[in-house]
């Protein structure tokens, strides 16, 4: 049996049609340009009722860098781990880092145990030595 199109739920990035990379800006932007579409002052429907309701959630958890995150994570799949052997690292500003494929960086302690998620999509390394494969 299907799900009924009009139950099936779009994720937030999809409400505010941005990337899942899209920077706070880019959904700040989104949001206001959306909201002009199906505010309930300028759209009666109720079906804009409904997506503009939609639309404010979906603003309120991009826009926090904590509930994006967690958002994030709740839409990855269960391995959003990735193993990065420590000669991948670099050593920029006083800090060891990786460069994330999404533009963010992941930040890691002098000895590699303390990982840090990505700023900017919310994944996690793991730092190998190639002495311990």
């Amino acid at each position: 049996r299907s799900i009924p199109a009009n139950m099936m739920a779009a994720s937030h990035y999809q409400v505010l049609r941005v990337s899942s990379v899209a920077s706070k800006e880019e959904v700040r932007r989104a949001y206001l340009r959306r909201s002009v579409e199906v505010h309930p002052d300028r759209n009666r429907s109720v079906e804009a009722h409904e997506e503009f309701c939609r639309l404010r959630r979906a603003f309120e958890v991009l826009c926090a860098p904590a509930s994006r995150a967690a958002y994030d994570v709740s839409l990855a799949p269960v391995d959003i781990w990735l193993d990065v052997p420590r000669d991948h690292l670099r050593f920029r500003d006083g800090e060891w880092t990786y460069d994330c494929h999404c533009g963010g960086s992941f930040f890691v302690d002098d000895q590699g145990d303390v990982v840090v998620p990505c700023e900017g999509c919310s994944r996690h390394i793991r730092v190998y030595s190639t002495s311990d494969r």
